[in-house]
């Protein structure tokens, strides 16, 4: 994907594994950091970080319900898709509330220790043998 990764490759592996029968074991270079991503204006744009980005259409007395409402309409003119009929009501509802954590760590020092944390992990994992 092109916003950054929130878990370290182990758990990636092995949550993809339960989810699809295989886990993946192909990560971008700089996982844990945004990607740029082609526009439909002939740009690239960089999503946002949530833990340090101000989400410009999400209101913080409105937060969750404007987390979905971006959710599963989709972002025009930009590579963010609509989600609405791809996710069951219930996992958009887990992807708001896991957008809204990472949204919440802002401003903290809790995105950098995790990724600190992560990319610890990730330098002595290496997946299964096939």
């Amino acid at each position: 994907g092109c916003h950054p990764a929130f878990a370290p490759k182990r758990y990636i592996y092995e949550a993809t594994k339960q989810l699809k029968g295989k886990g993946t074991t192909k990560f971008r270079q700089d996982m844990y950091g945004s990607e740029l991503t082609k526009s439909e204006y002939g740009v690239k744009l960089l999503p946002p970080d949530f833990t340090r980005t101000d989400l410009r259409s999400v209101r913080p007395e409105h937060q969750l319900e404007d987390l979905y409402r971006v959710i599963v309409s989709g972002v025009g003119g930009t590579a963010m898709p609509t989600w609405r009929g791809a996710l069951p009501e219930e996992d958009l509802w887990a992807l708001v509330h896991f957008v809204n954590s990472l949204v919440k760590m802002k401003g903290t020092d809790a995105p950098r220790r995790l990724r600190t944390e992560w990319q610890a992990d990730d330098a002595v994992w290496s997946p299964p043998p096939k």
